[in-house]
């Protein structure tokens, strides 16, 4: 599992914890929900200021 990977499925489970939609995780970060999609399967990783 790379770094990525290891990144997104966090993400994923704090956003859950959290009972938040990937739209309401994203309108929070100021980000689209596709994002936060690609951040939790690994495809691209956050940058700073969106975390």
């Amino acid at each position: 599992m790379n770094i990525a990977s290891k990144v997104g499925s966090r993400i994923r489970t704090l956003r859950e914890a959290a009972g938040l939609t990937q739209s309401e995780l994203a309108a929070t970060a100021y980000v689209t929900h596709q994002s936060v999609g690609n951040w939790e399967r690994g495809n691209t990783l956050p940058d700073v200021q969106s975390l």
